[in-house]
């Protein structure tokens, strides 16, 4: 892909950022931002609903596709994402304990609970799939996580039974909804996100090692768990700051870095900045089609993710019935 390429998408994605805080129930127009200072009710609408909307959506595409980008290097398997391999759930169950058992949880507490639990999933799941490269263990992991993932959503579901004081915020929260969500909320998981970021930075130049298998990259000196782990501590934070913020969210990160992978040049640093573009292009184009699908009414983001990811990923089923293929 080419640099025009690049600019392209930025464009379309500043496009698509400037119609998140134009559009909605109210809309507003080019000129009557230039004045929002001196109209109450409009700097409220921007401040309080569209200005969060249309930094959240982008950000968290960004993170999630980053985050299944990694997990699909890091396991060599084209099906590991978030959702795929149960970390979303893992990381949603969490929250909604604590807020189960401490309804007034600051923020900042909820996040760290999101990361760990983010983290341990993925570390338990790398541990029972056993040596990585081989073909069993490919198979199992979407096998493995999908079953976690069922056992922590039942869970959620009756957490959310027994307190029916925070049943509609909490379904609210676990679609994936970015309706509502605060400037504050942001705030409170960027921490984790700009830890991440520099982590990714120093991790940069050995991901493509992954793409040798475990043995040659211990001839090459390096140690795979080491490099792996590292990389799952960055997975997990991307995670943990998405479903703080957000909830938990489909497919973005399973689809959106295999598009990547077919568009630019072999090589994580080609390929892993344009999931970067992608997913927040994809995850802002999703909340500007979730407030005109039920017009007036808004939709959770996360439906609209469903909706267009489900026959996608059939798709992506249906290409590689014949077996599980490292990613390459």
């Amino acid at each position: 892909m080419t640099r025009a390429w690049y600019l392209g998408l930025l464009a379309l994605l500043l496009v698509a950022m400037s119609a998140s805080l134009l559009l909605g129930y109210r809309q507003v127009s080019p000129l009557a931002l230039l004045s929002w200072s001196q109209d109450a009710v409009l700097r409220h609408l921007i401040l309080e609903y569209r200005l969060p909307r249309m930094l959240i959506a982008p950000l968290c595409g960004a993170a999630l596709a980053v985050a299944g980008g990694l997990l699909q290097s890091l396991t060599r398997n084209p099906l590991a994402a978030p959702d795929v391999l149960g970390v979303n759930a893992a990381a949603s169950c969490s929250v909604v304990l604590a807020l189960y058992l401490w309804p007034e949880l600051a923020l900042g507490w909820l996040n760290l609970l999101a990361f760990v639990s983010a983290l341990l999933m993925t570390q338990l799941l790398l541990w029972l799939v056993g040596p990585q490269g081989e073909r069993h263990s490919l198979l199992r992991l979407p096998l493995l996580g999908t079953v976690l993932a069922m056992l922590f959503s039942a869970l959620t579901q009756t957490l959310i039974t027994l307190d029916p004081s925070t049943q509609d915020q909490a379904l609210s929260w676990l679609t994936g909804n970015i309706a509502g969500r605060s400037l504050l909320q942001l705030l409170a998981a960027f921490p984790l996100w700009l830890l991440a970021g520099v982590l990714l930075w120093r991790l940069w130049r050995q991901l493509d090692l992954f793409y040798l298998g475990d043995s040659q990259i211990r001839t090459l000196g390096q140690d795979p768990l080491t490099l792996r782990r590292q990389g799952v501590v960055v997975a997990s934070l991307l995670v943990a700051g998405v479903v703080a913020v957000i909830g938990p969210l489909g497919f973005v990160g399973l689809l959106v870095p295999r598009m990547a992978r077919r568009l630019a040049a072999e090589g994580h640093r080609h390929w892993l900045p344009l999931a970067a573009v992608l997913g927040a292009l994809l995850l802002t184009l999703a909340d500007l089609l979730a407030r005109f699908i039920c017009y007036p009414e808004d939709i959770p983001a996360g439906v609209v993710t469903a909706l267009l990811g489900g026959p996608l990923f059939l798709y992506l089923l249906y290409r590689q019935r014949g077996g599980i293929h490292d990613v390459r």
